[in-house]
């Protein structure tokens, strides 16, 4: 639903959902609404409702989370078929990603270790069913000297991957989803910074030069924080002592960048769906108005402080309710929305 862009969910009281609403009508601020509330707004889409009954038994809510009870959720149909196959596709590539961190990670550790047990392996460039066979030669012989038993290396080991799952591990040729999405928010900057060039008289032009300026400096937190989570990785030892220690204090480290990145990617959807400058004038407010506000964490995981009375007042520029037209123009957003579902990222 077009109107539920952009919103973000919270758990609210007796275990209930609450979203978090750009204001409908274009004026600045949000508006946090139970989902018994959304109707007043809108009539969500039978895909929403499921996705919202689903974040309701999420016992953690985070980007990573609920990216995959979206997965689940659209890998039901209920968004189409196109969507459907790219759910099932997105969630096949995650869980050959997960497989493959959980390897690189015993690597790492191996190195760490028992660095004479890397005779047996060959670095991989993506998950084979050699894999397994390589982890089973060299997960005794780690389990040994950590005095574990090599289920507990595994299951460690495959819990860590689950969280350093976004970011990646060291060695790992094919980037995982944060740093595509970074590469693909890079492109996004560098082609808005083209357009205001290139438009240099568009009314548009100042959204586009806050479009640009706020993915620069998601950029550059981002990258930040995708160095220091995979420093980590460079003391496994440390890192599984932690992890034994303190899960949530490893898993909140390591999905920093992913929420650096929370929102960033329908963005950069609706920039890569349009096809001529007028298209990409006339999407520039309705991408305005889904910029992410950075975390106020992120002045202590870089130093940086999150501006949002910019963000604020780009919400000032729009006024949808004024349009006569609403109800073609809702009809026509959930269909492209509905298209953007097919994209992975």
């Amino acid at each position: 639903m077009p109107l539920l862009a952009g919103a973000r969910a919270r758990h609210g009281e007796r275990h209930t959902i609450e979203l978090v609403v750009p204001n409908p009508s274009g004026g600045p601020g949000v508006y946090i609404l139970r989902w018994s509330s959304i109707r007043a707004f809108c009539r969500p889409t039978v895909h929403d409702s499921r996705l919202n009954q689903r974040l309701g038994t999420l016992p953690v809510l985070s980007p990573s989370t609920v990216r995959q009870a979206a997965q689940t959720v659209g890998s039901q149909g209920l968004a189409g078929r196109p969507a459907m196959q790219a759910a099932l596709t997105a969630a096949a590539s995650d869980r050959k990603d997960r497989q493959l961190t959980q390897f690189l990670l015993l690597l790492a550790l191996t190195k760490q270790v028992e660095p004479s047990a890397l005779g047996l392996v060959e670095l991989p460039a993506g998950y084979s069913a050699e894999l397994e066979e390589q982890a089973r030669q060299i997960v005794p012989r780690i389990a040994r000297r950590l005095d574990l038993t090599p289920d507990g290396v595994l299951s460690a080991l495959a819990a860590i991957a689950e969280a350093f799952l976004a970011v990646g591990a060291e060695g790992q040729v094919a980037p995982a989803r944060v740093p595509r999405l970074l590469e693909s928010l890079a492109c996004l900057r560098d082609e808005l910074a083209d357009w205001i060039c290139e438009h240099c008289e568009d009314a548009q032009v100042g959204l586009a030069d806050m479009i640009a300026g706020s993915a620069d400096v998601t950029i550059k937190a981002t990258e930040t924080t995708l160095v220091m989570a995979r420093a980590a990785t460079q003391d496994m030892v440390g890192l599984l002592r932690n992890w034994r220690k303190a899960p949530e204090h490893v898993t909140s480290h390591a999905g920093r960048p992913e929420w650096l990145l929370d929102g960033w990617e329908h963005v950069i959807l609706l920039w890569a769906s349009t096809k001529s400058p007028a298209e990409q004038g006339a999407v520039m407010t309705e991408m305005a108005q889904l910029v992410p506000v950075l975390p106020l964490e992120v002045s202590e995981w870089v130093g940086m402080a999150s501006k949002r009375d910019d963000h604020t007042n780009v919400c000032e520029t729009i006024s949808l309710d004024k349009d006569k037209r609403m109800g073609a123009a809702v009809s026509n957003l959930t269909g492209r929305n509905e298209r953007l579902r097919t994209i992975v990222v």
